[in-house]
């Protein structure tokens, strides 16, 4: 088992890990921008950067977006 840093002190168990996208690239999409949307209303994403995102990490009960 290990663990992926992403950012601000947030380690996250890498079994969780669903997937990590790139955010210029998905966010073209309005299936992902539905998918963020829908995440952040539920309370789900936790933003660990301070700077603009580029990209976001899917896990099993949280999303995260963070700056690299």
């Amino acid at each position: 088992m290990g663990f992926l840093h992403i950012g601000q002190n947030v380690m996250v168990n890498d079994r969780r890990i669903i997937g990590i996208f790139d955010l210029d690239i998905t966010s073209q999409s309005a299936q992902t921008r539905r998918f963020l949307d829908q995440a952040e209303q539920e309370g789900v994403v936790l933003p660990v950067c301070d700077d603009i995102p580029k990209s976001f990490l899917v896990c099993t009960g949280r999303s995260y977006i963070f700056p690299s």
